[in-house]
């Protein structure tokens, strides 16, 4: 009997059968749920030609028998899953269903050379816009290049985490963390190719305030590889186009993916709030642009700390010691940063803040350097 290929929209949960031509367009690491006993599942993001995701999910021992199938951006029949209402606050398009794929789903590769174009659309923050989302749960997608990779870094809690610069058309480059298996899996890939100018597309990322603002994936994130897209191919074709040119080899040399006044620009007016509506918002919303007058808060002793050069933690060791950062990893040299606090006060109400490094050193005409030289000279605190 011929074959009845239906589109995402026309399967139903009132259906027995059915087969689809789907393209995958994510494969995440095996999780496990929090219920007891807890549960190992794998999350699948597909798509038809009609560009209509579905969100599909593997559970158990069922995931190590599609282990090798449903790779990332190739094409399947998958014919039989079990199709169940989706929760409006986890859909993934205009879709209503999700489907469970399990040992009796029949899933056959569609062979071809190479997979077509997603035909599927993503939304993409812009890199300006991300620090609206800044140290909340409003995860965020977008897509950029990797420029660089730094050393994986085992944490105090067992974890690993290694570190890229990554940057779009914009040129704002920024910090991108992969914690654990992204580490391992995808980091490892990026590492090993830094020099091919990988475009990735990072889906459901949390933006932090580290660094002034950076990256980092959590339990849920995705993140694709060179998906094969035209605005991927776009991306890859500027950056080869002007990788050479020394604007984006300075914004490296210079850290700006460790600058405040790259990262975080000053705000238009109308984003501006008063202190007052910022002392009230703060405890759900982290981040506020403010303005008002400034002054030293009273009763400070000391305005430097020690750090590691490398990755600016904090550490209890003397100024000029060339250390192994028990944070990085990294030999490294231990340095005064400024550290100062500040009254902002704009009528409304004032708020007390802590500034930090270059930043600090703007309303004050000392580095953390001399206030070092001058509390081992006995004239300061």
């Amino acid at each position: 009997m011929a074959r009845r290929c239906l589109s995402v929209h026309e399967v139903h949960d009132k259906m027995r059968r059915w087969t689809v031509l789907v393209q995958v367009v994510e494969k995440s690491h095996v999780l496990t749920s929090n219920g007891s006993p807890p549960i190992r599942f794998q999350r699948l993001v597909l798509t038809d030609s009609e560009g209509t995701m579905v969100s599909a999910v593997i559970y158990g021992n069922d995931i190590r028998y599609f282990a090798n199938l449903l790779q990332p951006f190739k094409r399947y029949y998958i014919t039989g899953g079990t199709v169940k209402k989706q929760d409006a606050k986890y859909k993934i398009s205009d879709y209503h269903f999700s489907w469970v794929i399990h040992n009796k789903t029949l899933v056959e590769e569609y062979v071809e050379p190479n997979p077509p174009m997603l035909p599927c659309t993503f939304e993409f923050t812009k890199f300006e816009d991300l620090f609206r989302f800044a140290d909340t749960e409003n995860v965020q997608s977008l897509q950029a290049i990797v420029i660089t990779a730094f050393a994986t870094k085992e944490q105090n809690n067992g974890s690993t985490t290694r570190d890229f610069i990554v940057m779009n058309e914009e040129k704002k480059p920024m910090l991108l963390t992969l914690w654990n298996e992204f580490e391992q899996n995808q980091g490892t890939q990026l590492a090993n190719s830094i020099g091919n100018a990988n475009v990735i597309i990072g889906m459901k990322l949390k933006i932090t305030t580290f660094n002034y603002l950076s990256l980092t994936t959590k339990l849920g994130s995705g993140l694709l590889i060179n998906p094969p897209t035209s605005e991927a191919n776009a991306l890859k074709e500027w950056y080869n186009a002007n990788k050479e040119k020394e604007e984006i080899g300075e914004l490296i040399k210079q850290m700006a993916y460790k600058d405040s006044s790259k990262l975080l620009p000053p705000s238009s007016t109308n984003e501006m709030i008063s202190v007052a509506n910022a002392l009230n918002t703060l405890k759900d919303v982290k981040t506020a642009w403010i303005t008002g007058k400034t002054s030293l808060t009273p009763g400070q002793q000391k305005f430097w700390f020690e750090t590691c050069e490398n990755c600016q933690k904090a550490i209890n060791v003397d100024v000029g010691w060339v250390m192994r950062c028990p944070s990085c990893k990294e030999e490294s040299k231990v340095v005064a940063k400024t550290r100062i606090g500040i009254t902002v006060d704009d009528g409304t109400g004032s708020i007390n803040t802590v500034i930090f490094g270059l930043d600090a050193e703007k309303f004050i005409p000392f580095t953390a350097l001399q206030f070092w030289e001058a509390h081992n000279e006995g004239f300061a605190h």
